[in-house]
């Protein structure tokens, strides 16, 4: 077992989740998975080890990195906004949470309602 290893056992008897400290040190999941395994060392190890002593002693962490795609306040949307975030988070994205919660909300029968609707409004600006 490496220096790297024990210090993440030592966070995890702490409570810490490989994905929080992943999370704390500005990783992917998969990399501080792989150091836990042994499978990977750090290439920048001092500065890791110094990052996980900072960790197990309880100090300030470094402020989170932001959300490079952020959600949008659904609750605060209109209803065209929502069917057109409806629209764009079915069919291949329907499994990502946000897509969920759109889609959850604006069932499809509202959604084949809506539709018809624009339909009928388009016929009649022609009309007229």
């Amino acid at each position: 077992m490496n220096d790297i290893q024990m210090e993440l056992a030592q966070l995890r008897e702490k409570g810490w989740t490989l994905l929080a400290v992943a999370s704390s040190l500005g990783v992917p999941y998969g990399t501080v998975k792989k150091w836990s395994a042994g499978i990977r060392y750090p290439a920048n190890a001092p500065i890791v080890k110094a990052a996980l002593k900072r960790l197990l002693e309880g100090k300030p962490r470094l402020r989170p990195r932001a959300r490079r795609n952020p959600q949008p306040d659904i609750a605060s949307l209109s209803f065209e906004e929502r069917l057109a975030l409806a629209y764009k988070y079915m069919g291949a994205f329907r499994h990502l949470a946000t897509g969920r919660r759109i889609v959850d909300e604006l069932s499809d029968d509202r959604i084949r309602e809506a539709k018809q609707e624009r339909r009928e409004v388009e016929r009649y600006a022609k009309n007229d």
